[in-house]
């Protein structure tokens, strides 16, 4: 797997830590991307395993004359538990790398029993002038390993639900309503949710703590699964515990199921259930810990579908604080479409996108994943960000909009596999009925009086005349049938103040100045589609579509530069108040709506092609311009009839070049001229750095 695996050698060295004696020294010749800065997942969990004493980069040509040429590091860890500084140098041969190897096997030479170092020869200098020196490591005993025993996750069950307070007219404070879980911990921040939520609770597990519902015994101890997590854990574990009413068949398009409860082919489907957490609830370390509970059950195979690619690095994130290891969550994009996927068992990280997608060989994605479940799958299925699927089964009733790809391959997926432990995960899921018509299964439709609806798109049609009332009342219902989950971060003692900023003189004078010129570029913008063909004399238009278009990149423009002028002059004011704050020992987060980063771009594409530095400032203004130069109408257009209506076409001249109107080029000449004479704004963000200074500044 060398040649597609670029962690595979952070994995062999992870793989020999764990079977490296306490006290005992590791070495290993290392490809230069293992580094906290490239492979932070992998080089984390090394250091959680051994201390890292040495890492000097080898040049290729020190191997040269032995065939090869590629870089490396050589690097010394000890498995001891203490902090120390690792040298971290490049050297340019190995005559330069001796003196560090030398420092490092000295401290290690101080580490053993006194009688075995008096017979190793010193010879050799032992730090060179030009190593950083390091006290010696003291001989350290092999330390007692965390107790990580796993142990059923065990809780007692309440026939009267308890009630959570109200905190305010919205919000109650919320704690598990049905059970106490034992040795669970608060979760790190309180949390609420909706009166109307809070005004049902779920119902009682069935299960008070089998041998199939376990977890490592510090998970729970030390908090690194909350109770309101270990809440939702649970209660998706039990709802996995049961089937959807009936049997059911698959039609053609697998889109849809059909009850067929006396078809020798019809499958039972089991239930799934749905998170609809605020951010800060720990979403993924939930998905995570449910994922965790089924693999010490033995079903060691899940799906973890999310919206990006990038998020694979917070799945492996939460999967790792939980004791997993980086290598158990593999991207699918890592095979092509028509390779079958090798890996066994494992947590396989899919995107939207790529379930969606198909191979040049006609091999879809979706055959690919349901290929490396296999048959009677089990294991969780993990829809993250599950809204990316919203309008799968299109809307009013099937007519207007269309399904769309990404919503119907999620189907596919869920309905492909019945006995899957289907998990969605969704902070916006009751906020909008396209956002619950993929949940194929929590119940809400199937022919038989035991589902509140009879289709997905009589479900679809009645949430839509109901509005968001009618969602919250599926919210309910769902906790009361103990499918659905939805909390959120409390703001009780979060404190808030409007900071004010008076426009002075000069900037209502800066502001009017700009609002006279925006009058002369709409003055000029509606001569121009005069001039250009688009309107007639009176005004009227034959080209509708044209013309909106014009206004529309217009009003775009205006709206998106106001935004930046009035950003731009309150900078003062929220600067002021920084140092304010920072003189009282608090530190600062500012939220920039807009921070110039495309203006920046723009500039740096016109370096690269004219290959010399650009002169000017960096300011809102430059929006302005760059709409009056790229889409303020100048090319003259006629009107040509395409079935019985009237377009715009622009008008070529018989070399086929566009042909410019004068009049609309001199009105948008005037236009920029009047621009340009008035007073650069910078952006915001600007502002703040030039007061502070980049050292003072980190920009996320």
């Amino acid at each position: 797997d060398r040649s597609r695996d670029k962690h595979i050698a952070a994995k062999h060295l992870v793989a020999a830590a764990k079977r490296l004696a306490p006290g005992g020294r590791l070495v290993a010749i290392m490809p230069p991307g293992f580094a906290p800065e490239r492979d932070a997942a992998h080089w984390s969990r090394a250091c959680g395993l051994l201390t890292p004493r040495l890492a000097l980069t080898m040049p290729g040509q020190v191997y040269r004359k032995l065939g090869t040429s590629v870089e490396t590091q050589l690097m010394v860890f000890d498995k001891v538990q203490e902090d120390g500084e690792m040298i971290r140098v490049p050297v340019r041969d190995l005559d330069e790398a001796l003196a560090y190897v030398d420092a490092v096997a000295a401290t290690r030479t101080e580490m053993r029993p006194v009688q075995q170092a008096a017979a190793i020869p010193n010879g050799r200098p032992t730090v060179p002038s030009s190593a950083p020196r390091k006290t010696a490591a003291s001989p350290v005993a092999a330390s007692k390993p965390r107790a990580n025993a796993v142990r059923p996750l065990s809780f007692t069950s309440f026939e009267t639900p308890r009630d959570n307070t109200p905190v305010s007219d919205i919000y109650a404070r919320y704690r598990p309503q049905r059970i106490e879980i034992a040795g669970a911990q608060e979760h790190p921040t309180p949390l609420v949710e909706s009166i109307a939520m809070a005004s049902v609770a779920p119902p009682m597990p069935s299960n008070t703590g089998s041998d199939d519902l376990r977890l490592p015994a510090r998970l729970i101890e030390e908090g690194d699964l909350s109770e309101a997590q270990l809440e939702t854990i649970i209660m998706a574990h039990d709802a996995h515990g049961r089937d959807l009413p009936g049997r059911f068949t698959i039609d053609d398009d697998q889109t849809k199921l059909t009850r067929a409860d006396d078809d020798p082919d019809a499958r039972a489907y089991r239930l799934g259930y749905f998170l609809g957490d605020g951010t800060g609830c720990g979403k993924g370390r939930e998905c995570a810990g449910l994922i965790l509970v089924n693999w010490l059950s033995g079903r060691r195979k899940a799906i973890w579908v999310s919206k990006s690619a990038t998020l694979i690095e917070d799945a492996i994130r939460d999967w790792t604080d939980l004791g997993g290891s980086p290598a158990d969550i593999q991207p699918l994009s890592k095979w092509k479409p028509d390779q079958p996927v090798p890996m066994g068992d494992g947590i396989l990280f899919v995107t939207y996108a790529t379930l969606r997608s198909a191979g040049k060989c006609g091999t879809t994605r979706l055959s690919q994943i349901l290929d490396w479940m296999g048959e009677d799958f089990d294991g969780v299925l993990a829809f993250d960000e599950a809204h990316a699927m919203q309008n799968a089964a299109g809307s009013e009733q099937g007519r207007g909009v269309k399904p769309s790809q990404q919503g119907l391959a999620g189907l596919r997926l869920q309905l492909a596999a019945p006995r899957a432990r289907v998990f969605y995960i969704s902070a916006t899921g009751a906020t909008s009925v396209h956002n619950l018509a993929y949940a194929a299964r929590l119940g809400l439709w199937g022919q038989d009086p035991e589902y509140p609806f009879p289709s997905r798109e009589s479900f679809v049609s009645a949430m839509e005349a109901g509005g968001v009332a009618a969602m919250e009342v599926v919210a309910r219902d769902l906790k009361t049938l103990g499918l659905y989950t939805a909390r959120a971060l409390s703001f009780d003692g979060v404190e808030y103040d409007v900071l004010e900023h008076a426009l002075t003189p000069a900037q209502v004078e800066i502001y009017d100045a700009y609002a006279g010129a925006f009058r002369t570029i709409h003055h000029n913008l509606e001569a121009a589609l005069t001039a250009t063909g688009v309107n007639d004399a009176s005004g009227e238009t034959n080209a509708s579509a044209a013309r909106a278009s014009a206004k529309s990149r217009f009003e775009s423009t205006k709206q998106r530069f106001f935004n930046h002028l009035l950003m731009g002059m309150k900078a003062p004011s929220i600067i002021r108040a920084i140092k304010d704050d920072l003189a009282a020992g608090k530190a600062c987060v500012i939220q920039v709506v807009s921070t110039g980063e495309s203006l920046l771009k723009r500039r740096l594409e016109i370096m690269d092609q004219e290959d010399e530095l650009v002169e000017g400032a960096l300011t809102p203004r430059d929006y302005v311009l760059g709409y009056l130069e790229q889409a303020f109408p100048i090319h003259a257009q006629k009107l040509v009839e395409i079935d019985g209506n009237m377009v715009a076409e622009p008008l070529r001249d018989e070399t086929g070049a566009l042909v410019v109107s004068r009049e609309a080029l001199a009105l948008r000449d005037a236009a920029m001229m009047e621009l340009m004479t008035l007073a650069p704004i910078p952006s915001a963000l600007d502002q703040v750095l030039w007061a502070f200074g980049d050292e003072a500044v980190a920009e996320v």
